[in-house]
């Protein structure tokens, strides 16, 4: 390549890296996002309650992070009173 045109190769070069680190940095805390999840149930069922999630479903690329959980269902361990009406997950990451 000519060096003349070097100049317009260059930013090209950079804004298709940054997007491709952006793009595994964003699945690698997602990533992690779920195992603190998986983790979070884990350590509920061992103290004898009943967690499961189906599936989780990641929204948001390239902007934000959403999971989506479906089919939740929790019940509390014996003698922990009623499970709340609704569930607010938040991971620090």
């Amino acid at each position: 390549m000519k060096s003349k045109y070097l100049w317009l190769a260059i930013p090209w070069a950079v804004a298709v890296l940054l997007a491709i680190g952006w793009t595994l940095y964003w699945n690698t805390v997602a990533g992690q996002a779920e195992r603190r999840l998986n983790d979070a149930i884990a350590e509920q069922q061992a103290q004898g309650a009943t967690a499961s999630i189906g599936a989780i479903t990641r929204h948001g690329f390239p902007a934000i992070l959403r999971l989506q959980l479906n089919d939740i269902a929790y019940a509390p361990a014996r003698g922990a009173g009623a499970p709340p009406p609704h569930a607010s997950i938040c991971i620090s990451i």
